[in-house]
C-alpha cells in the first residue's frame, strides 16, 4: 500500500513540541472502504519512530520508520506541511486485501489532534489482486 498526497492543507498542527508532535502523541493510520469486500483496518506508529525534517523549531515535517517497533505494516510515512502526505505499508500485516474493487478508499491519519483525510476515488485504476490506483481524487469528509 502506497499513499502519497501533495494536499496544501496538510498541517502539522500547533508543530514541534505541541500535542500535536508525533515523536511525542504517535500516531495511526486508518484505511477504510465499504465497497468490495469492505475493510476498515488501523495501524498503530508509535511517537519512537518518528524523526523531525531539518532542525528543531522549524516545523518542516516529521518522518517515520519502523524498524520493528510497531511490527505492523506500515514501513514508512512522511508529513510536510502544505506539501505531502505520504505512506508506505507491506506484508501479511495488512488488514486488507484487493480481491474486489474497494473504490473508493478512505485514509485517515491521526497525529495527535489533527485528523488529515484523504478520499482515493476519481479516476480508478483496478487489478485483481494487485492493484488499486486513484488519481485526480474529490475532496471528501473524514469517515463516520
Amino acid at each position: 500500500m502506497r499513499v502519497v498526497s501533495r494536499d496544501p492543507d496538510v498541517s502539522l498542527g500547533g508543530g514541534n513540541g505541541s500535542a500535536d508532535d508525533p515523536r511525542t502523541t504517535g500516531a495511526s493510520v486508518r484505511i477504510v472502504s465499504a465497497a468490495g469486500d469492505g475493510f476498515d483496518d488501523t495501524y498503530v506508529l508509535p511517537g519512537s519512530g518518528w524523526t523531525v525534517i531539518g532542525r528543531e523549531g522549524e516545523n518542516k515535517g516529521y518522518q517515520y520508520k519502523d524498524a520493528g517497533l510497531a511490527h505492523g505494516p506500515v514501513e514508512r510515512a512522511v508529513l510536510k506541511p502544505a506539501k505531502l502526505l505520504k505512506v508506505v505499508a507491506k506484508g501479511s500485516g495488512l488488514g486488507h486485501t484487493l480481491a474486489a474493487n474497494p473504490d473508493p478508499v478512505d485514509v485517515v491519519v491521526t497525529i495527535g489532534g489533527l485528523l488529515h483525510c484523504q478520499r482515493y476515488g476519481g479516476l480508478v485504476t483496478f487489478k485483481t489482486p494487485k492493484l488499486y490506483s486513484a488519481k485526480h481524487a474529490p475532496t471528501a469528509a473524514c469517515p463516520p
